[in-house]
């Protein structure tokens, strides 16, 4: 049971790995996204390596006891994050158990993606370009953003060598079929 917890990571792990290398960091696209269900830990007011480091330890260790909590995320409000680059934010991570009391759902519907490629700490220029990009072709976002880890500590040596793949909700968008992913 526990070796096939491990390759189920390792195989979604892989797939998100996949999905950013299809995209240049420059490139904001669309994406129908499922919902999710997710954990949240306290907010964090410092993005620093150390402070992630540890509020994703925290984390770990209260939802992977049970064998829950597969990917790790960030949620801020938009507004704050667009504000400045100490703005302040939740990790959290998926589960599958929708009953716990502490569980928030990621609705399903339309997202405006990019990826960020760099330390936390410059993240707030990714949240600026997708926020700017939506701006430009009228489109109305959601008042969250959330970033997902795609490669992180545990895969390269430096900060600057991550990806993070950054998204918002939006609606009233129009699109053709092939600017828009189905996950």
């Amino acid at each position: 049971m526990r070796l096939q917890l491990i390759q189920n990571r390792l195989m979604t792990q892989r797939s998100y790995i996949e999905q950013a290398m299809e995209h240049p960091s420059d490139e904001c696209f669309i994406e129908e996204l499922k919902e999710k269900t997710i954990l949240c830990i306290e907010e964090i007011d410092e993005k620093n390596d150390y402070a992630m480091t540890q509020a994703i330890a925290a984390l770990i260790d209260s939802v992977h006891q049970d064998g829950q909590g597969i990917f790790l995320g960030m949620v801020c409000g938009l507004e704050e994050a667009l504000c400045q680059y100490q703005s302040r934010c939740r990790f959290y991570t998926c589960v599958s158990d929708s009953e716990n009391q502490y569980a928030v759902t990621i609705p399903e519907g339309q997202y405006l993606c990019t990826y960020h490629h760099g330390q936390y700490e410059t993240l707030n220029v990714t949240y600026k370009k997708l926020y700017s990009y939506a701006q430009l072709h009228n489109m109305k976002v959601g008042d969250r953003i959330y970033s997902e880890a795609v490669i992180g500590d545990w895969a390269v040596q430096s900060s600057s060598d991550y990806v993070i793949k950054v998204f918002v909700p939006i609606a009233n968008c129009s699109y053709s079929k092939d600017t828009v992913r189905r996950k």
